[in-house]
């Protein structure tokens, strides 16, 4: 397990109650951890398990694309939508992810679906069904709300109204808000916390981050992000010759091709001076060209009389992520995985954009389209293939009398997956006397990870963000390896290397791996 997927399992071994109180603390809602818990008492902890519940997640998610893709455009469309979504390099990677997104990503598939339906046809069926899945989405991960959002703003902007089902969908809303107001109020001190704090992130400052996003989508293939711009060139030059389109379709169509072919500066080794460019770097130019696309999208999707159904798909992958963009000006929150609910809504975008050219053009750039997904798909995400190797490589080097340095200290519940899972799965043991006065602070991660420190500390493993943090002294250690994992990237002024080597001289190995980690071992001489 990587990153923060040790973080997930590990609570989710917690009492009911007790992963309620430590979750609901942080950034998310404990919805998954509570699923995870139950699924775990189901069929135990093994990896092959665990992983199956997001794959599961990420299956479900496939089967609603399908369905709005054949209610948007009929068998072709439900074909080329289900095999982009199928190729899809993030939906792989969060399909063997023991974290909430591929939750997130599959009940705001059916949220959208169920959204659709009702305003087909005001059933009591498919508002459940929505207020269900919308629930699911946001009691997932507070984002899930943008899926709301995008709705609304669909509704909005389309022309045509159906007051019908405007009026049940309003009272859907109101029932998922009082569902969800046990909740309401985590969600606002958390707001707060973060525009007083910041995040982990840097804010955005130029218009690089979409061409990262971008990237991140197409399974980061340049090539495949230049096959799009040149599709919505070809089809630009159809349009206007045959002056059938709206002037702002073909505006709409040239900012896509623009934007698509941003790669093109790379393959001119150009992509990397695009901060240093001074008009690109403008945060003012920056939004006032996004404002701009904005109001060409909005005026394209009513002058071009799209159904509810097409708005919904278009403003589903677009709204709510440029909103988010122009909020990362101020509170940095663009990040990729922050937003991957959103942009699987391209697995539908791409083939309704295509397939409004003249059929055989179209059917010719679908296929080169999914070609080059599948081209650039990886069935096993790299990331996965070397992790628990250092963990490993320790035991073998680590003897009885060997003090062991862990840093940074946020790498512990990962560390000791990977070392002794034994160790990590025995919550309950580590329980009873961490929990204290029962009361989560701010700091609650630590506090209820205590006592697998305390587990760690006993095979003398000490977690440390600096050089003050030991509780031990250097001069009683012959044997000691410093277990880095990029400290220095969070804690520049931590000085354990520099201890370590003004105590013991240079380490007599060093062990690299993929992930940033280094084992740097000390002997006494």
């Amino acid at each position: 397990m990587i990153g923060d997927e040790p973080f997930t399992v590990y609570f989710a071994q917690w009492p009911v109650a007790d992963i309620y109180k430590i979750i609901s603390a942080g950034n998310n809602p404990p919805t998954f951890e509570i699923l995870l818990h139950y699924w775990m008492k189901l069929g135990g902890t093994s990896g092959l398990w665990l992983r199956l519940l997001p794959c599961l997640f990420i299956s479900l998610a496939g089967v609603a694309i399908a369905f709005i893709a054949n209610r948007i455009g009929g068998k072709r469309m439900l074909i080329a939508s289900s095999l982009l979504f199928l190729f899809t390099n993030f939906q792989m990677d969060f399909a063997h992810t023991v974290r909430v997104y591929a939750m997130l990503i599959c009940f705001s598939c059916w949220s959208m679906f169920f959204f659709l339906a009702l305003s087909d046809r005001t059933s009591k069926g498919n508002a459940i069904g929505w207020i269900i899945t919308t629930l699911l989405a946001i009691g997932g991960h507070y984002f899930g709300v943008f899926i709301v959002f995008a709705q609304w703003l669909s509704i909005i902007i389309t022309k045509e109204k159906n007051k019908s089902f405007i009026k049940k969908f309003t009272i859907a809303n109101g029932l998922l808000l009082l569902l969800f107001s046990p909740m309401l109020v985590v969600l606002v001190k958390r707001y707060f916390a973060t525009i007083q704090e910041g995040t982990f992130m840097a804010p955005v400052i130029n218009l690089k981050s979409f061409y990262e996003i971008g990237m991140f989508t197409f399974n980061k293939s340049e090539y495949l992000l230049m096959l799009l711009g040149l599709i919505f060139i070809i089809s630009l030059v159809l349009f206007i010759r045959k002056k059938t389109q709206s002037i702002p379709l073909i505006i709409l169509y040239s900012v896509l091709s623009v934007v698509c072919l941003l790669p093109l500066l790379s393959c001119f080794q150009l992509g990397h001076y695009i901060p240093e460019i001074p008009f690109i770097n403008s945060i003012i130019w920056a939004i006032v060209s996004v404002s701009l696309s904005c109001i060409f999208i909005v005026y394209v999707i009513r002058t071009s009389r799209l159904s509810l159904g097409e708005t919904t798909i278009l403003l589903w992958g677009i709204g709510p992520i440029i909103f988010l963009w122009l909020c990362s000006f101020k509170i940095p929150m663009f990040l990729d995985r922050y937003v991957v609910h959103l942009l699987t809504a391209f697995s539908l975008i791409v083939p309704f954009i295509i397939f409004r050219l003249p059929k055989v053009v179209s059917y010719v750039a679908m296929s080169l389209v999914i070609l080059l997904y599948a081209f650039n798909f990886n069935l096993k995400p790299e990331r996965f293939s070397t992790a628990g190797d250092a963990e490993q490589k320790l035991r073998t080097m680590k003897r009885p009398n060997t003090a062991v340095i862990l840093s940074p200290g946020y790498e512990d519940l990962r560390f000791a997956y990977h070392y002794d899972k034994d160790l990590f799965f025995n919550a309950n043991e580590h329980r009873a006397d961490t929990l204290g006065d029962g009361i989560v602070h701010e700091e609650n991660s630590t506090l209820y990870k205590e006592g697998i420190r305390r587990a760690l500390r006993r095979d003398n493993i000490h977690v440390a963000n600096n050089i003050g943090m030991l509780e031990f002294s250097l001069d009683s250690i012959n044997d000691v390896i410093h277990y880095d994992f990029n400290t220095f990237g969070c804690y520049p002024d931590n000085r354990i290397k520099e201890t370590l080597e003004s105590n013991f001289g240079k380490a007599i190995q060093v062990e690299v791996y993929p992930e940033g980690i280094y084992l740097y071992h000390y002997k006494r001489k």
